[in-house]
């Protein structure tokens, strides 16, 4: 006799065998450690993560920073970072300069600007000229600051 419709537990595999199926259902506990509830950390190792995590975040924070200091030719010069900061922003800006000039230079020739290599986001920011206008005043003021110092 077929067993009756529904009945999961019977194996219609022809073997004539009626094992039951023995997969755990939801709440039930096989016993097997993957299975168990995870153990709760202890104060002291909650502790101890949170220190290694500050500790790979600072050293991934002072690799970026050593990075930046080569990047504006600062390597080697101590560690400070509002030195290193204001390079990068002072270089930031003049390169913006540079490029917003060598695409007006294409632009009158009529060459293409896609040979460039810019992304298209750089390409409409320095084609904006009242940001050029902002950023080139931002440079003088910083020159005027720096002569008066």
């Amino acid at each position: 006799m077929p067993p009756p419709k529904g009945d999961l537990n019977a194996s219609n595999n022809g073997t004539g065998s009626n094992d039951k199926d023995t997969t755990p259902r939801a709440g039930e506990d096989n016993g097997s450690p993957s299975r168990q509830a995870p153990q709760r950390l202890t104060e002291q190792q909650i502790k101890e993560n949170h220190q290694q995590s500050e500790r790979r975040r600072r050293e991934m924070i002072r690799a970026g920073f050593d990075r930046l200091a080569v990047a504006v030719g600062m390597e080697g010069q101590g560690r400070s970072e509002v030195l290193v900061l204001g390079e990068a922003v002072k270089q930031t800006r003049e390169r913006l300069v540079r490029i917003a000039a060598l695409v007006e230079r294409r632009k009158a020739k009529g060459l293409s600007l896609n040979d460039l290599g810019f992304d298209e986001e750089i390409l409409t920011l320095v084609q904006d000229q009242e940001f050029i206008a902002e950023v080139k005043r931002s440079i003088e003021s910083e020159e005027n600051e720096g002569a008066q110092s």
